[in-house]
C-alpha cells in the first residue's frame, strides 16, 4: 500500500482533517438481541438517507501529541497525497484507548484505510500500556460495524437512550 501514507496530526497539517467528508449512506440497521449474555443480531433493510457529523474539531492537545506521553492524539490518512481519513485516539479511564472519531472521505472507502487507521490505533495504544480498543458506534452505521467485526471489535453493550434528547438521532441505538 505505498500509495497510503498515515501521519500524526500536528499543527500543520490539521487543517487536512477538515476536508474529509465523511457522509455516508444509511439503508440498513441491526436488530438486536440478547440470549444468555451474548449479543446477537441481523441486518435489515430500512429506507435508505444521508447521514454525517459537523465538521471535525481538533482538540489543541491533539496537535501537540506525542506518542508515548499525551492522552489524546490524531492520525491523517494521505492516498496517493490527498487527505482520505483520519482517527482520534484518547486514553479512556479505564486504561483503554478510546477511538473518538474516524472518518474515511467518500471517495477513498474501500482502500482498506480505516482498517490501517485502527492498526494504528492499536500501535498508539501498545506503546502506552493499553489493555484495547474500545468505540460507540449506531446500529443505524452497519457498514462501519461490519468493519469493526472485521477488525476483531466485539459487541458488548447497547444503550438505548444516549440519543434521546437529539430528534433526528433519537431512534438509533448506541452500540459499545
Amino acid at each position: 500500500m505505498d500509495r497510503l501514507c498515515i501521519e500524526p496530526i500536528t499543527r500543520v497539517n490539521e487543517a487536512d482533517a477538515k476536508v474529509i467528508n465523511g457522509t455516508f449512506t444509511i439503508n440498513s440497521r441491526l436488530l438486536l438481541s440478547v440470549l444468555s449474555d451474548n449479543f446477537h443480531y441481523e441486518v435489515i433493510s430500512i429506507p435508505a438517507y444521508d447521514k454525517g457529523y459537523s465538521q471535525v474539531q481538533i482538540d489543541p492537545k491533539i496537535t501537540e501529541c506525542n506518542l508515548k506521553h499525551s492522552g489524546h492524539c490524531g492520525f491523517l490518512a494521505y492516498f496517493q497525497n490527498q487527505p482520505a481519513g483520519l482517527i482520534l485516539i484518547s486514553e479512556g479511564w479505564n486504561r483503554m484507548a478510546v477511538i473518538d472519531d474516524i472518518r474515511v472521505d467518500i471517495a477513498y472507502r474501500r482502500q482498506d484505510i480505516a482498517t490501517s487507521l485502527l492498526e494504528q490505533a492499536e500501535t498508539w495504544a501498545y506503546q502506552r500500556n493499553l489493555r484495547g480498543l474500545r468505540l460507540e458506534t449506531q446500529d443505524t452505521n452497519v457498514a462501519a460495524c461490519q468493519l469493526y467485526k472485521h477488525c476483531g471489535f466485539v459487541l458488548s453493550g447497547f444503550d438505548r437512550c444516549l440519543y434521546a434528547a437529539i430528534p433526528e438521532n433519537s431512534h438509533e441505538i448506541a452500540l459499545f
